[in-house]
């Protein structure tokens, strides 16, 4: 199995939604997911890392691993809480 590098596209937001910014890619419209919309306004450049497996990543922004850091901590305290009580 091979993986293609994801491609940096160079592209215009159109819209705003609730999580994310919409852009035009390869003439479809799609929703990237962004921290901060405000920091987009409609009509500003955006460049997104695109691959042929649905990879849509804003450039600007890296990989957000919060929701992991929270799901390990909170095993991480199970884990303890299992412990102690054996």
């Amino acid at each position: 199995m091979t993986a293609s590098a994801a491609e940096l596209v160079r592209t215009e937001v159109v819209d705003h939604g609730a999580a994310g910014v919409y852009v035009i890619i390869d003439s479809v419209v799609e929703r990237v997911a962004v921290i901060e919309t405000s920091d987009h306004p409609v009509g500003s450049i955006f460049l997104v890392r695109v691959d042929d497996r649905g990879l849509r990543q804003p450039e600007s922004q890296e990989y957000d691993a919060g929701g992991w850091l929270v799901l390990a901590a909170f095993a991480g305290g199970v884990a303890v809480a299992c412990y102690r009580r054996a």
